[in-house]
Protein backbone atom coordinates (compact mmCIF):
# COMPACT_ATOMS: atom_id res chain seq x y z
CA UNK A 1 0.00 0.00 0.00
CA UNK A 2 2.79 2.20 0.93
CA UNK A 3 4.49 1.99 -2.63
CA UNK A 4 0.74 2.61 -4.27
CA UNK A 5 0.73 5.73 -2.67
CA UNK A 6 4.25 6.92 -2.91
CA UNK A 7 3.72 6.12 -6.56
CA UNK A 8 0.33 8.15 -6.65
CA UNK A 9 1.81 11.17 -5.41
CA UNK A 10 4.92 11.17 -7.55
CA UNK A 11 2.23 11.13 -10.54
CA UNK A 12 0.99 13.73 -9.05
CA UNK A 13 3.71 16.11 -8.86
CA UNK A 14 5.16 15.15 -12.18
CA UNK A 15 1.86 16.66 -13.96
CA UNK A 16 1.80 19.41 -11.68
CA UNK A 17 5.31 20.01 -12.84
CA UNK A 18 5.19 19.19 -15.84
CA UNK A 19 8.62 17.39 -15.35
CA UNK A 20 8.20 13.60 -15.84
CA UNK A 21 9.60 13.41 -19.29
CA UNK A 22 13.32 11.51 -18.95
CA UNK A 23 14.60 10.56 -21.77
CA UNK A 24 17.64 7.52 -21.72
CA UNK A 25 20.77 9.06 -23.44
CA UNK A 26 23.12 8.12 -26.25
CA UNK A 27 25.87 5.93 -25.50
CA UNK A 28 28.35 9.05 -27.28
CA UNK A 29 26.90 11.10 -23.88
CA UNK A 30 27.52 8.28 -21.59
CA UNK A 31 31.11 7.74 -22.62
CA UNK A 32 31.59 11.77 -22.07
CA UNK A 33 30.02 11.16 -18.65
CA UNK A 34 32.78 8.34 -18.37
CA UNK A 35 35.36 10.38 -19.28
CA UNK A 36 35.00 13.75 -17.08
CA UNK A 37 34.12 11.00 -14.19
CA UNK A 38 37.20 9.81 -14.55
CA UNK A 39 39.15 13.32 -14.79
CA UNK A 40 37.20 14.28 -11.39
CA UNK A 41 38.99 11.00 -9.70
CA UNK A 42 42.16 12.11 -10.66
CA UNK A 43 41.59 15.64 -8.41
CA UNK A 44 42.16 13.32 -5.43
CA UNK A 45 45.17 12.30 -6.43
CA UNK A 46 47.03 15.25 -6.75
CA UNK A 47 50.09 14.86 -7.46
CA UNK A 48 48.53 12.26 -10.33
CA UNK A 49 51.65 10.59 -11.98
CA UNK A 50 49.68 8.80 -15.04
CA UNK A 51 46.82 11.29 -15.85
CA UNK A 52 43.81 9.37 -17.54
CA UNK A 53 42.31 10.40 -21.00
CA UNK A 54 45.48 11.34 -22.46
CA UNK A 55 45.53 14.62 -20.53
CA UNK A 56 48.65 16.65 -19.51
CA UNK A 57 48.25 18.44 -16.46
CA UNK A 58 49.31 21.92 -16.76
CA UNK A 59 49.18 23.30 -13.37
CA UNK A 60 47.61 22.34 -9.97
CA UNK A 61 45.10 24.10 -8.41
CA UNK A 62 45.75 24.47 -4.46
CA UNK A 63 44.83 27.56 -1.77
CA UNK A 64 45.90 25.86 1.58
CA UNK A 65 43.94 28.06 3.71
CA UNK A 66 40.53 26.76 2.56
CA UNK A 67 41.70 23.25 0.96
CA UNK A 68 40.63 24.13 -2.19
CA UNK A 69 42.75 21.81 -4.47
CA UNK A 70 42.07 20.78 -8.59
CA UNK A 71 43.72 20.66 -11.95
CA UNK A 72 44.04 22.47 -15.31
CA UNK A 73 45.09 20.08 -18.12
CA UNK A 74 45.08 19.90 -21.28
CA UNK A 75 44.49 17.71 -24.51
CA UNK A 76 46.42 18.27 -27.68
CA UNK A 77 44.38 15.52 -29.19
CA UNK A 78 40.86 16.99 -28.66
CA UNK A 79 42.26 20.58 -28.53
CA UNK A 80 40.88 20.90 -25.56
CA UNK A 81 41.58 22.74 -22.02
CA UNK A 82 40.02 21.02 -18.59
CA UNK A 83 39.74 22.57 -15.71
CA UNK A 84 38.65 20.00 -12.64
CA UNK A 85 37.81 20.47 -8.60
CA UNK A 86 38.42 18.44 -6.34
CA UNK A 87 35.64 17.25 -3.82
CA UNK A 88 35.59 16.80 0.02
CA UNK A 89 38.57 15.02 0.95
CA UNK A 90 39.50 15.98 4.72
CA UNK A 91 38.32 18.34 7.51
CA UNK A 92 38.79 21.39 6.15
CA UNK A 93 36.35 20.53 3.22
CA UNK A 94 33.70 18.80 5.84
CA UNK A 95 33.94 22.53 7.18
CA UNK A 96 33.30 24.19 3.93
CA UNK A 97 30.17 21.42 3.18
CA UNK A 98 28.65 22.27 6.35
CA UNK A 99 28.99 26.29 6.05
CA UNK A 100 25.62 26.22 4.32
CA UNK A 101 24.66 29.43 5.29
CA UNK A 102 23.56 31.57 2.78
CA UNK A 103 25.71 34.85 1.33
CA UNK A 104 25.28 37.18 -1.41
CA UNK A 105 26.41 36.08 -5.00
CA UNK A 106 29.44 38.36 -5.50
CA UNK A 107 32.72 36.63 -7.24
CA UNK A 108 34.81 37.46 -10.62
CA UNK A 109 32.84 37.68 -13.47
CA UNK A 110 29.31 38.04 -12.31
CA UNK A 111 27.19 41.45 -12.12
CA UNK A 112 23.88 41.29 -12.87
CA UNK A 113 22.48 37.81 -10.21
CA UNK A 114 19.74 40.00 -8.69
CA UNK A 115 18.78 38.59 -5.57
CA UNK A 116 21.38 35.81 -6.03
CA UNK A 117 22.79 34.14 -2.52
CA UNK A 118 24.72 31.33 -2.53
CA UNK A 119 26.40 28.53 -0.29
CA UNK A 120 28.56 30.44 2.00
CA UNK A 121 31.56 27.67 1.90
CA UNK A 122 30.77 26.68 -0.90
CA UNK A 123 31.72 30.70 -2.58
CA UNK A 124 34.26 31.11 -0.25
CA UNK A 125 36.26 28.11 -1.53
CA UNK A 126 35.72 29.06 -5.63
CA UNK A 127 36.82 32.70 -4.82
CA UNK A 128 40.01 31.66 -2.90
CA UNK A 129 41.39 30.59 -6.50
CA UNK A 130 38.99 31.90 -8.97
CA UNK A 131 41.94 34.94 -9.85
CA UNK A 132 44.54 32.56 -10.46
CA UNK A 133 42.26 30.02 -12.35
CA UNK A 134 41.21 32.16 -14.81
CA UNK A 135 44.37 33.96 -15.09
CA UNK A 136 45.99 30.24 -15.93
CA UNK A 137 43.28 29.67 -18.21
CA UNK A 138 43.83 32.88 -20.18
CA UNK A 139 47.71 32.12 -20.51
CA UNK A 140 46.66 29.03 -21.89
CA UNK A 141 44.33 30.44 -24.16
CA UNK A 142 46.75 32.91 -25.32
CA UNK A 143 49.01 30.69 -27.14
CA UNK A 144 45.94 28.51 -28.49
CA UNK A 145 42.45 30.83 -28.67
CA UNK A 146 40.66 27.82 -30.15
CA UNK A 147 40.88 25.11 -27.79
CA UNK A 148 37.72 24.62 -25.98
CA UNK A 149 37.00 24.90 -22.19
CA UNK A 150 35.99 22.36 -20.33
CA UNK A 151 34.66 22.43 -15.94
CA UNK A 152 34.05 19.72 -14.05
CA UNK A 153 34.38 17.99 -10.27
CA UNK A 154 32.62 15.89 -7.94
CA UNK A 155 30.83 16.37 -4.74
CA UNK A 156 31.99 20.16 -3.32
CA UNK A 157 33.98 20.14 -6.75
CA UNK A 158 30.65 20.09 -8.62
CA UNK A 159 29.70 23.08 -6.37
CA UNK A 160 32.83 24.96 -7.40
CA UNK A 161 32.45 23.48 -11.00
CA UNK A 162 28.91 25.52 -11.04
CA UNK A 163 29.84 28.29 -9.34
CA UNK A 164 33.03 28.87 -11.82
CA UNK A 165 31.06 27.97 -14.75
CA UNK A 166 29.00 31.37 -13.87
CA UNK A 167 32.39 33.38 -13.40
CA UNK A 168 33.64 32.00 -16.96
CA UNK A 169 30.35 32.68 -18.63
CA UNK A 170 30.53 35.98 -17.37
CA UNK A 171 33.92 36.70 -18.96
CA UNK A 172 32.95 35.68 -22.33
CA UNK A 173 34.50 32.24 -22.47
CA UNK A 174 32.43 29.72 -24.39
CA UNK A 175 32.51 26.32 -22.16
CA UNK A 176 30.60 23.23 -21.38
CA UNK A 177 30.25 21.87 -17.38
CA UNK A 178 29.82 18.53 -16.42
CA UNK A 179 29.02 17.89 -12.23
CA UNK A 180 28.71 14.82 -10.34
CA UNK A 181 26.78 14.63 -7.04
CA UNK A 182 26.33 18.06 -7.14
CA UNK A 183 24.84 19.49 -3.95
CA UNK A 184 22.60 22.59 -4.41
CA UNK A 185 24.44 25.46 -4.42
CA UNK A 186 22.74 28.27 -4.45
CA UNK A 187 18.78 29.95 -4.47
CA UNK A 188 16.44 29.78 -6.32
CA UNK A 189 17.66 33.12 -8.24
CA UNK A 190 20.86 31.69 -8.52
CA UNK A 191 19.45 28.47 -10.27
CA UNK A 192 17.46 30.82 -12.77
CA UNK A 193 21.07 32.96 -13.57
CA UNK A 194 22.94 29.64 -14.23
CA UNK A 195 20.13 28.07 -16.42
CA UNK A 196 19.83 31.93 -18.12
CA UNK A 197 23.66 31.37 -18.81
CA UNK A 198 23.88 27.73 -20.29
CA UNK A 199 21.43 25.04 -21.78
CA UNK A 200 21.03 21.33 -21.68
CA UNK A 201 23.61 21.26 -24.34
CA UNK A 202 26.19 22.95 -21.81
CA UNK A 203 25.23 22.21 -18.69
CA UNK A 204 25.73 18.24 -17.35
CA UNK A 205 24.66 17.80 -13.68
CA UNK A 206 25.31 14.51 -13.27
CA UNK A 207 23.12 12.13 -10.39
CA UNK A 208 23.54 8.46 -9.57
CA UNK A 209 20.67 6.63 -7.59
CA UNK A 210 20.05 7.80 -4.62
CA UNK A 211 23.19 9.41 -4.04
CA UNK A 212 22.10 11.68 -1.27
CA UNK A 213 24.82 15.05 -1.62
CA UNK A 214 22.28 16.24 -4.76
CA UNK A 215 19.81 16.27 -2.16
CA UNK A 216 21.63 18.52 0.34
CA UNK A 217 21.52 21.37 0.79
CA UNK A 218 17.56 21.20 1.39
CA UNK A 219 15.23 22.99 -0.71
CA UNK A 220 13.32 23.76 2.60
CA UNK A 221 15.81 25.80 3.37
CA UNK A 222 15.65 28.04 0.17
CA UNK A 223 18.29 25.93 -2.01
CA UNK A 224 17.52 24.91 -5.49
CA UNK A 225 19.43 23.21 -8.24
CA UNK A 226 19.95 24.40 -11.44
CA UNK A 227 19.49 22.19 -14.47
CA UNK A 228 20.00 19.79 -16.53
CA UNK A 229 20.01 16.71 -14.41
CA UNK A 230 21.49 13.82 -16.21
CA UNK A 231 20.46 10.77 -13.71
CA UNK A 232 22.46 7.55 -13.38
CA UNK A 233 19.40 5.17 -12.52
CA UNK A 234 21.33 1.97 -12.34
CA UNK A 235 24.47 1.55 -10.15
CA UNK A 236 25.62 -0.70 -13.47
CA UNK A 237 27.29 2.02 -16.32
CA UNK A 238 24.46 1.61 -18.60
CA UNK A 239 23.45 3.96 -21.24
CA UNK A 240 20.27 3.16 -21.93
CA UNK A 241 19.50 3.53 -17.94
CA UNK A 242 20.78 6.81 -17.76
CA UNK A 243 18.36 9.81 -18.30
CA UNK A 244 17.96 13.35 -19.06
CA UNK A 245 15.49 14.85 -16.80
CA UNK A 246 13.36 17.71 -17.35
CA UNK A 247 13.18 20.61 -15.06
CA UNK A 248 15.62 21.99 -12.32
CA UNK A 249 14.50 19.80 -9.53
CA UNK A 250 12.89 16.86 -11.34
CA UNK A 251 10.57 14.67 -9.56
CA UNK A 252 11.02 11.15 -11.02
CA UNK A 253 14.93 11.63 -11.39
CA UNK A 254 17.44 11.58 -8.00
CA UNK A 255 14.90 12.99 -6.15
CA UNK A 256 12.34 10.29 -6.07
CA UNK A 257 14.68 8.21 -3.68
CA UNK A 258 15.78 9.36 -0.74
CA UNK A 259 19.31 9.46 -0.65
CA UNK A 260 20.32 8.32 2.92
CA UNK A 261 23.49 8.60 4.06
CA UNK A 262 26.05 10.54 6.55
CA UNK A 263 24.41 13.84 6.61
CA UNK A 264 21.91 16.04 8.32
CA UNK A 265 18.10 14.01 8.98
CA UNK A 266 20.39 11.02 7.54
CA UNK A 267 20.18 12.10 3.71
CA UNK A 268 24.12 12.79 2.35
CA UNK A 269 27.71 10.81 1.56
CA UNK A 270 26.37 6.87 0.52
CA UNK A 271 27.61 4.34 -1.65
CA UNK A 272 25.99 5.77 -4.53
CA UNK A 273 27.88 9.09 -4.33
CA UNK A 274 31.13 7.37 -5.18
CA UNK A 275 30.34 5.54 -8.13
CA UNK A 276 29.58 8.04 -11.75
CA UNK A 277 29.30 5.83 -14.92
CA UNK A 278 31.45 3.09 -13.62
CA UNK A 279 34.23 5.56 -12.37
CA UNK A 280 35.15 5.52 -8.38
CA UNK A 281 35.08 9.23 -7.60
CA UNK A 282 36.05 10.29 -4.37
CA UNK A 283 36.01 6.77 -2.62
CA UNK A 284 38.51 7.74 0.61
CA UNK A 285 39.68 4.08 0.76
CA UNK A 286 41.32 5.07 -3.23
CA UNK A 287 41.07 8.72 -3.56
CA UNK A 288 42.14 8.43 -7.14
CA UNK A 289 45.13 5.59 -6.83
CA UNK A 290 43.49 3.04 -9.56
CA UNK A 291 42.64 6.05 -12.02
CA UNK A 292 46.10 7.47 -11.83
CA UNK A 293 47.53 4.42 -11.28
CA UNK A 294 49.92 5.76 -8.27
CA UNK A 295 50.36 4.44 -4.61
CA UNK A 296 47.38 3.61 -2.34
CA UNK A 297 46.07 6.76 0.11
CA UNK A 298 46.06 7.36 3.76
CA UNK A 299 42.86 6.67 5.27
CA UNK A 300 42.52 10.35 6.96
CA UNK A 301 44.55 13.66 6.57
CA UNK A 302 43.42 16.66 7.97
CA UNK A 303 44.72 18.87 5.51
CA UNK A 304 45.28 19.74 2.17
CA UNK A 305 47.91 16.85 2.07
CA UNK A 306 48.87 17.50 -0.81
CA UNK A 307 52.75 18.62 -2.10
CA UNK A 308 52.91 21.91 -3.92
CA UNK A 309 52.30 25.74 -2.49
CA UNK A 310 49.44 28.04 -2.34
CA UNK A 311 49.54 29.72 -5.87
CA UNK A 312 49.91 25.83 -7.62
CA UNK A 313 52.27 23.89 -9.43
CA UNK A 314 53.72 25.12 -12.87
CA UNK A 315 54.18 22.51 -15.82
CA UNK A 316 54.36 25.17 -18.71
Amino acid sequence: MGRITYSVGLFILCVWQVACNKTPISQELFDTFRRYAEISAATFALPCPHPPQGIQIIRYIDNQTTSTQGLIAKDEAANELIVAFRGTDNFIDAATDIDFGFTPFKTLGVTECVGCKVHKGFLKSWNSVAYDTINTVQEILDSNPNMRITITGQSLGAALASLATTTFRGLGFNIKTYTFGQPRTGNQQYADFVDDLTSRETMFRVTHTNDGVPQMAPTALGFRHHATEYWQSVDDPIAAKTFRCIGQEPVDCNNSLRGKGLGPLGIGINKAHFHYAGVSVGNPLDRGSTICHGPKPRLFQSGSGRPYGSRGKKYF
